[in-house]
């Protein structure tokens, strides 16, 4: 009979179920919940604790038996859950190897010149490393220092804690040793320089390089250039980060707005363009032009990254601005040169509104985001008052 069947359920399996389903079962959970995603390291984190107990036959019995609930009192019976958790611990740190120092990341904002064009820019970082006074062991010798007695030497513990409804163990990082399985035990034996941190902190200032064609967000790597821990020094990525642009940028492509006059809508237009390269262009369009009309300059776009010499577009969005208003002379002026003998029938009568019977309504401009309510609030609110004092009526009269 299984006492517990939390680990089960994490699996999605059944309490019987056999050695490959529970590996199916993990391995289709490990993709779902991809560890390298920072939102998904805890949930992948239970999963693998929960598989790695139950795929050995000694320690999923032991499970069966005892429960999750019990595990803490594990310690108190020699030879069972409290050395099967020990044994996972250490299995699983032979298996993965020595821990990694976390990445440092750096943003670095660049202009979208510089990413058309490539630059060399200046990046400052704050980085710890390795004391120079403890040579990294964090005490005034290294015979101070020795291996840690609350995880033991393996940099990891287990903790009890609370998830939703339910109370779990989970691996964390030894608090005491901070994952380096070991520390400096008497206190009056740190390391003056560094307290026993095993590190101090550093300014760096690197040159690197924006490629043509980088993209928003790209990442570059700066190997071993990051902070030092767990006795290695990590590694520093570098986000490049773009500044704001009168162009706006999709992939290679590149969008920006025009705004042109009435006379330039119906007779084309030129203007020009400081382009990101530094060269100065016209553009021009000899036709007429409508309002949200999207029009393209090919391959005046962004170098497509790793071939340069291949570029996208560049559209160009025009908005028409109308004049608010024009003389009875310039009406007419348009009218004869554009309008056609209906059209001038209809800008007359405009100008000279007759009643003729018909109700004559002039627009106006209202805010159409400013929705007129379909119901009076306060007369449902008056309906449902009075609903509530017939129904009180009807229970008096009914208890009579």
């Amino acid at each position: 009979m299984v006492k517990d069947t939390k680990l089960y359920d994490l699996l999605g399996v059944a309490s019987d179920a056999d050695a490959s389903q529970l590996k199916k079962a993990y391995f289709r959970l490990a993709q779902k919940f991809n560890p390298n995603l920072s939102e998904n390291k805890e949930k992948f984190q239970e999963i693998n604790n929960a598989y790695e107990l139950l795929k050995d036959d000694a320690q999923r019995a032991l499970y069966d038996k005892y429960g999750l609930n019990d595990m803490g009192k594990a310690q108190q019976v020699p030879g069972d859950i409290g050395s099967v958790f020990e044994e996972i611990l250490k299995k699983q740190s032979q298996q993965y190897g020595p821990q990694q120092a976390q990445v440092l990341v750096q943003e670095v904002w660049v202009t979208l010149e510089q990413m058309f064009n490539g630059a060399d820019v200046s990046v400052q970082i704050t980085r710890q490393i390795k004391c120079a006074e403890c040579k990294g062991v964090g005490g005034s010798t290294p015979n101070c220092v020795g291996k840690c007695d609350q995880c033991n030497g393996m940099g990891i513990v287990l903790a009890r804690m609370q998830q939703g409804g339910r109370i779990i163990q989970q691996q964390i990082v030894c608090p005491k040793c901070n994952g380096e399985k070991e520390c400096v035990k008497n206190p009056r034996n740190l390391c003056q320089k560094c307290c026993g941190k095993r590190f101090s902190t550093e300014q760096k200032t690197h040159q690197v390089r924006v490629e043509p064609g980088t993209a928003d967000g790209q990442q570059l790597t700066l190997f071993q250039e990051g902070n030092w821990e767990l006795g290695a020094q990590g590694d520093c990525v570098i986000v490049f980060k773009q500044t704001n642009s009168t162009f706006r940028r999709e992939e290679a492509d590149l969008f920006m707005t025009k705004e042109i006059g009435l006379d330039e809508a119906v007779c084309g237009t030129s203007f020009k363009l400081q382009h990101l390269s530094g060269e100065e262009i016209t553009v021009f369009k000899g036709e007429c032009i409508g309002h949200g009309q999207v029009m393209c300059c090919k391959g005046l776009g962004m170098p497509v990254k790793g071939r340069i010499y291949e570029h996208g577009n560049l559209f160009v969005t025009f908005e028409v601005k109308f004049p608010q208003k024009i003389s009875l002379e310039v009406r007419k002026l348009i009218a004869d040169a554009l309008g056609s003998e209906d059209s001038r029938k209809r800008i007359n009568a405009c100008a000279e509104l007759k009643h003729d019977g018909a109700r004559n309504i002039e627009l106006t401009y209202v805010d159409p985001t400013q929705k007129t309510k379909n119901a009076d609030s306060s007369g449902q609110q008056e309906y449902n008052d009075h609903r509530e004092e017939g129904n009180t009526q009807e229970m008096q009269c009914g208890a009579m």
